[in-house]
């Protein structure tokens, strides 16, 4: 599973795993651009192994009901079974705590 996978790191991580063949659930805030972000994913993949397609997952950090519904997507979508979180929102936190007033 990797978090904010919008844009940036996620995205990038995203892909290098899926061309690894790994099963990814991607979440972001924003369902429509997290869906065209998987569609150029595996539109541009020189080649995956499993050829799964990654599941999108809508979610909201700032929202514990978001919170909870993804987990509960998480949890039907993986069977029980997620081996690696990635947070692609780690860098807006480091950005949010550098700032000075």
């Amino acid at each position: 599973m990797i978090t904010g996978t919008s844009s940036g790191i996620g995205v990038e991580a995203a892909r290098a795993l899926y061309e690894a063949g790994a099963t990814l659930l991607l979440t972001a805030r924003d369902l429509p651009k997290l869906e065209a972000v998987i569609e150029n994913i595996v539109s541009t993949a020189v080649h995956n192994k499993n050829g799964t397609k990654p599941q999108p997952i809508e979610l909201h950090l700032d929202s514990l009901d978001s919170v909870r519904k993804a987990a509960k997507e998480v949890t039907a979508k993986a069977g029980g079974n997620l081996n690696i979180l990635i947070s692609g929102y780690c860098n807006h936190a480091w950005k949010a705590s550098t700032i000075s007033t």
